[in-house]
């Protein structure tokens, strides 16, 4: 009896080390219904949402993902899965459902006043032909009235995009008020603050600021508002000429270290940068007789660069 216990007190925490708490539900998900996503230890990602009729939801941090067809278990491994991908170690992810919304006159009142809902889920909880905080909800026959909790506590998601490629900027860093935010690997942030100044900072990028609010554009149904940051056109060569800082002479057979590789100047004093992919870089230039010169170059910057080398 006793070997038979511990049995089964291996086999519930080898599932609880797993990261996965499964629900007694074995139906499959499908557009309407509640999930309730539960991640322990992390109280900002554990929020309820309703399937859209494309059969995904969105999460914090994960952004939009597919759920509908899979079964409760199914959907916490996946959230699990994408929580692993840089963001949480081993987090431990609960999925359950409570009753999908229907067309009918009593779908109203399967509707909970606890359950917190963003403006994306409103866009998708439908009754009637009517979003879930629409005026149908105001009528005075109606005792049972919801509206979606907002507060300025709440927080929202997202996303920092290349102008050009639609795509989400990862490592972009956004600071709001002072307050430091930095983007996934889908250019996506949850942010506490719904307004305020605000500065976007990413490699390639111009800086972006201006007030939260103005930056903000509204993203199509089921994704996060978003901000856009242009690229910065970096000059594709350089030529950089270093001379004597006393009489302006060419200085040649110079050492010049830059990203790792070495080149001598010729007899003009000169050297060529090419392939650039980044905004900044250092170069080094050495020559007997004179100090050791180290500058940081500004590949945006003019495309013809003069070192003057001291003795």
């Amino acid at each position: 009896m006793k070997k038979i216990k511990w049995l089964l007190f291996i086999g519930i925490a080898y599932f609880w080390a797993s990261g996965v708490v499964f629900s007694a539900s074995p139906a499959l998900l499908k557009p309407g219904d509640v999930l309730t996503v539960s991640v322990k230890g992390e109280p900002e990602l554990s929020c309820d949402r309703i399937i859209a009729p494309d059969g995904s939801i969105t999460m914090p941090l994960i952004g939009s993902i597919g759920v509908a067809g899979m079964k409760t278990t199914d959907a916490a491994q996946l959230i699990k899965q994408q929580l692993e991908d840089g963001f949480l170690k081993n987090p431990v992810v609960s999925v359950s459902t409570s009753k999908s919304f229907s067309s009918n006159t009593n779908a109203k009142k399967q509707v909970k006043s606890s359950i917190p809902m963003t403006e994306e889920d409103m866009t998708y909880a439908v009754v009637d032909d009517n979003p879930l905080g629409s005026s149908l909800y105001n009528e005075s026959t109606d005792s049972e009235s919801v509206q979606a909790p907002v507060t300025s506590e709440e927080q929202i998601l997202i996303e920092i995009r290349d102008v050009g490629t639609d795509k989400g900027i990862s490592d972009a860093v956004l600071n709001i008020d002072n307050k430091i935010y930095q983007t996934n690997r889908l250019g996506q942030i949850l942010v506490n603050a719904v307004s305020g100044r605000a500065i976007v900072i990413a490699d390639g990028y111009k800086t972006a600021t201006g007030s939260l609010n103005a930056m903000l554009k509204q993203g199509k149904a089921g994704n996060p508002s978003y901000i856009t940051l242009e690229k910065i056109r970096l000059n594709e060569n350089m030529l950089c000429t270093v001379v004597d800082a006393k009489n302006h002479k060419p200085v040649r057979n110079a050492e010049v270290l830059l990203e790792g590789g070495k080149v001598t100047t010729n007899s003009r004093g000169e050297f060529k940068i090419s392939g650039i992919k980044k905004e900044f870089g250092e170069v080094v230039i050495k020559k007997r007789g004179y100090a050791v010169l180290k500058r940081v170059i500004d590949y945006k910057g003019p495309a013809i660069i003069t070192f003057e080398l001291t003795k």
